[in-house]
């Protein structure tokens, strides 16, 4: 699995790319979204970016799009996407450098590409997952499996997987009783598509719910229910 960073060019680049999460996500490769015609600012700080990369030994390039062309933005996104398809690479979207139009299309490019678009605030060097949808509400909707996932975590926000299945007993979508593995595909779907979380706590995994996740149950409240 390769883990590849995808940055918006600006003045504070190089600053950005030292704040990465490098713990957590790891980096394989870093790719720079440069707009043609950029300042000389923009220029030198996407050299430091590269020069450190060099010092890293992490792979890196550089995808220039025409300058003002924001369709040509999006088909270079696009594009990584095809170069490097999953699920053998993950995608994440580093938005904090860089004006707000590319920052904003490079986000949509994201939602097109399953990637993971994230910001990391000045103050900060966690980056704050931005909560996008990458799991078809409709398809939350109909799941009431996935739904009950969700709210046992949001009542117990750091609970283990035996724990879990304990709780719920039996899967509502069929009303058997839930088997270990079942419940570990259905995690491992609201796992993939940011809804839920997993993380070390000495020699145990624990679950708990994301922004997207607890975004998701909010709007699931607010749905009709069907009868």
């Amino acid at each position: 699995m390769l883990n590849i960073h995808i940055l918006t060019a600006g003045e504070n680049l190089h600053n950005i790319y030292k704040k990465l999460y490098r713990q957590e996500w790891g980096i394989d490769r870093v790719i720079i979204l440069n707009e043609e015609g950029e300042p000389e600012k923009v220029t030198k700080s996407i050299n430091q970016v590269q020069k450190e990369c060099t010092d890293d030994k992490i792979p890196f390039e550089i995808l220039s799009f025409e300058k003002g062309n924001h369709a040509n933005l999006m088909e270079k996104v696009v594009g990584i996407r095809k170069q490097y398809p999953a699920p053998e690479a993950k995608l994440f979207f580093n938005i904090t450098s860089g004006r707000k139009d590319i920052a904003i299309m490079t986000f949509i490019g994201s939602l097109w590409t399953n990637g993971i678009g994230y910001y990391i605030p000045e103050d900060s060097i966690k980056p704050l997952i931005l909560p996008a949808p990458r799991l078809p509400l409709e398809r939350l909707q109909n799941n009431n499996f996935y739904q009950r996932i969700l709210l046992e975590l949001e009542k117990e926000c750091d609970i283990n997987q035996s724990n879990l299945r304990n709780r719920i007993k039996v899967n509502p979508n069929n009303h058997k009783d839930l088997s270990a593995q079942t419940l570990s595909l259905a995690v491992e779907v609201l796992e993939e598509a940011g809804l839920i979380q997993k993380q070390r706590h000495n020699r145990e995994t624990r679950l708990s719910l994301t922004l997207a996740g607890k975004v998701a149950i909010s709007v699931l409240r607010e749905l009709p229910h069907s009868d």
